[in-house]
């Protein structure tokens, strides 16, 4: 397990609650550089300046999906709740991260993943 150091703009002292999956963090860098969200030479700078937040932006920006990462490198990745629009249903919200988290071939448990300080 790789160990971040730096500033982790979501790490675990601060709460979330986002419907998502969970990734281990190396399948985290491999699905964004496979998704062109990052290069293999910017994921090998992020992990020399141990700046890890810009991955975070850079994820949150291109995908329209929120990134939680923690000291423990463990990342969640879906959308918060708090997220949801006036006029989008429950059902809607739910397939919309889906179908966005199916796009960037990302498998695993989809689930409400809730984190508190």
């Amino acid at each position: 397990m790789k160990i971040r150091n730096g500033f982790v703009s979501n790490s675990s002292s601060s709460s979330f609650c986002i419907y998502g999956t969970y990734l281990e963090f190396e399948d985290l860098i491999k699905m964004s550089i496979q998704n062109n969200i990052i290069t293999s030479k910017e994921a090998k700078d992020f992990e020399k300046n141990g700046e890890w937040y810009e991955l975070e932006t850079m994820i949150n920006n291109k995908t329209g999906l929120e990134l939680n990462l923690d000291e423990e490198s463990n990342a969640w990745i879906g959308r918060s709740w708090s997220e949801i629009g006036d006029d989008e249903t429950g059902k809607q919200f739910k397939d919309s991260v889906e179908q966005k988290l199916r796009e960037l071939k990302i498998d695993g448990d989809i689930e409400t993943f809730k984190s508190c300080p």
